[in-house]
């Protein structure tokens, strides 16, 4: 191969490849001219290393665990020996550490999902089991799941028993623990201040007045405006009372 100047940029040409290389390969080998006794194989694997270096210090403006980096890579073509090379290099700066990746993710995380889901995305991302289980027991989670729980109550727009199986489904789909949720909604709906009989007696009128262009008699839909505020999770007892104009 011989060396090719174009304008500011150097390349290692031969009739099949053109190499573009990096300043810091030109520099090091001070390739600012033609010669004919070039170290082919070191420039390549040099120019391999800063290539991939620069293109994982890029990636780096996102969080990434050292998996999620080497997996990066190894997309972009890089091979084996300049990975291990590349990966030693960010490690030894500290510009790739894990147990900081971990940290990080779990503080802008933990509001949104819980340890069970955290844990899990973390071992996927391929951070240490000692390492994810380390952070991942310092969250205070009857603490963030009590915040969260107490914005939810304050929407409350069916009948309590509704509301509480959607917001338990949630937050275990969340990832936080099923008795902690149960635990904590019980204890919290008995201090929120709501009137679920009004919100019955308006979820009553709205399906009542859908129901009048409706071709049906008045105990079909009756027994159909029945049945939907019983999904909706209202108590018999209290349906029959509006039906009767309480």
């Amino acid at each position: 191969m011989k060396l090719l100047k174009e304008k500011d940029n150097y390349y290692l040409v031969n009739d099949e490849k053109k190499i573009k290389l990096e300043i810091e390969v030109v520099q090091k080998f001070k390739l600012y001219y033609e010669d004919e006794n070039l170290l082919v194989k070191e420039i390549i694997s040099e120019n391999n290393y800063y290539f991939y270096y620069k293109l994982a210090l890029k990636r780096l403006s996102k969080m990434q665990s050292q998996k999620m980096l080497e997996n990066y890579l190894e997309t972009k073509g890089i091979d084996q020996i300049t990975l291990k090379k590349v990966i030693k290099r960010l490690t030894e700066l500290k510009y790739l550490d894990d147990y900081e990746y971990a940290k990080n993710y779990i503080n802008l995380k933990m509001y949104s999902f819980g340890p069970l889901k955290l844990e899990n995305k973390l071992l996927e991302d391929g951070v240490n089991y000692r390492i994810v289980k380390e952070l991942v027991s310092e969250i205070d989670e009857a603490e963030i799941l009590q915040s969260l729980l107490e914005k939810d109550l304050l929407k409350i727009s069916s009948s309590i028993y509704n509301h509480k199986q959607k917001l338990t489904r949630k937050y275990y789909m969340k990832g936080f623990n099923l008795s902690l949720i149960n635990e904590l909604l019980s204890n919290l709906l008995d201090e929120v201040n709501y009137d679920e009989f009004d919100n019955l007696k308006k979820d009553y009128q709205k399906l009542l007045l859908r129901s009048k262009s409706l071709n049906k008699s008045d105990y079909e839909i009756k027994i159909e405006i029945r049945h939907k505020l019983l999904r909706k999770g209202y108590r018999l007892e209290n349906i029959k009372k509006v039906e009767e104009g309480y």
